[in-house]
C-alpha cells in the first residue's frame, strides 16, 4: 500500500517537465502523496521571454521550491541551460532530483554530480529520493 506523506510543513516540489501529460501525472502524484506542487513546462513553453532562471537569474517557482524534480533531456540545449542554472551559482543549494535513463546518466555523470539521479519513473523510488534530499538538507 502506498504511504501518503503528511509532514507538518509539506515539502514544496517544482516539477520541471516539457511533456504536458507527464507534468500533470507527476503533479497529481506528488499532491496525492502530501507534497505542495508547482509545475513548469520548461523553456520551450515560455515563449520569447524564455526561462526567467536562465535569462534573469531568478525564477519565482524555483524561489518557492524546496526541491526540483527535473525530467532532463540532455540532448536539448535549452533544457540543459535550465539544469545548469539550477546547479550553478544561481541556485547552488537547490536540491534537484533528475529522472534520466541509466546510460544517459553514465554518459553525463560530470554534469549530474550533486543531483539525485533516478531511472525513468518508479513512483516509490521517486518519493524516497525526494524525502532523502529533504532530510539531507535539513541536517545541513
Amino acid at each position: 500500500m502506498d504511504q501518503v506523506r503528511n509532514p507538518v510543513t509539506p515539502l514544496r516540489v517544482l516539477v520541471e517537465l516539457a511533456d504536458a501529460g507527464a507534468r500533470q501525472f507527476h503533479t497529481e502524484f506528488f499532491r496525492a502523496h502530501g507534497f505542495e506542487v508547482a509545475a513548469c513546462g520548461g523553456p520551450h513553453t515560455l515563449g520569447e521571454a524564455g526561462c526567467p532562471l536562465v535569462m534573469r537569474g531568478s525564477c519565482p517557482l524555483v524561489d518557492a521550491a524546496d526541491v526540483v524534480y527535473f525530467d532532463l533531456n540532455l540532448d536539448d540545449e535549452a533544457e540543459v541551460a535550465v539544469f545548469d542554472a539550477l546547479r550553478s551559482a544561481v541556485v547552488p543549494e537547490m536540491p534537484v532530483v533528475v529522472e534520466v535513463p541509466q546510460d544517459v546518466a553514465h554518459r553525463h555523470a560530470d554534469r549530474l554530480t550533486g543531483a539525485t539521479v533516478i531511472p525513468p519513473i518508479d513512483p516509490q523510488r521517486l518519493l524516497r529520493a525526494l524525502d532523502e534530499r529533504d532530510e539531507r538538507d535539513r541536517v545541513r
